[in-house]
């Protein structure tokens, strides 16, 4: 498994250096042939770079050639965006890896349902209506948040993880149960609204800071 993920590997590797050239332009540096990776920064970040490493993360972990078709097809709509192909061809990529990625993760909470890995699937779901938004308004406001809640959840979930054997008291349970439930309402709200759904977002990224 660990040598049919390294060309995918290599893409996200890839996707991160292009991703913070364009990054660079976008805080106001003048940088040559990047004003496409600026307008396109973010789904080179979150679907080409990290995207991709999560998913081979887990096709590594499984070691099975299905799940193979998430890191895939996330490696290559990045490097869709970093060669300026259209973007709605990234976009079905992206969809497709988002789906894969969400099949491999359910798998695994049925194997281990745990709270930690309940959040990764979470964190996929999150992923897969980032895509249907990207899809279908082709606008990164709408976007972001449900980028921004794979990506908490995803983290949050593999700590848990690494913490399972740990004692968690059920009142600290039940607020990390109204935290990820108001992370994920968020972008739901933004969904109908955009300014609404922001200021949710900011406002609990606030209390949690």
């Amino acid at each position: 498994a660990r040598r049919r993920v390294r060309p995918f590997a290599a893409l996200a590797v890839a996707a991160l250096l292009a991703g913070l050239w364009g990054g660079l332009a976008r805080i106001g540096w003048s940088i040559p042939g990047a004003d496409t990776l600026a307008l396109r920064h973010g789904g080179v970040m979150v679907i080409g770079f990290v995207g991709t490493v999560i998913a081979v993360e887990r096709a590594i972990a499984f070691a099975g050639a299905p799940t193979l078709l998430a890191p895939a097809a996330s490696a290559l709509a990045g490097l869709t965006l970093l060669t300026g192909a259209p973007v709605e061809v990234a976009v079905v990529l992206a969809t497709v890896a988002a789906l894969a990625y969400t099949t491999t993760v359910g798998v695994l909470w049925r194997r281990q349902p745990q709270p930690g890995s309940l959040l990764i699937l979470l964190g996929g779901v999150s992923l897969v209506a980032a895509a249907l938004a990207w899809a279908l308004s082709g606008a990164y406001p709408r976007v972001v948040p449900w980028w921004i809640a794979y990506l908490v959840c995803t983290v949050a979930g593999e700590r848990l993880e690494m913490t399972r054997f740990q004692r968690i008291s059920r009142a600290n349970a039940a607020l990390g149960v109204l935290a990820f439930a108001a992370l994920l309402a968020a972008p739901a709200v933004g969904a109908v609204e955009v300014r609404a759904g922001a200021i949710a977002l900011g406002q609990i990224g606030r209390a949690h800071v």
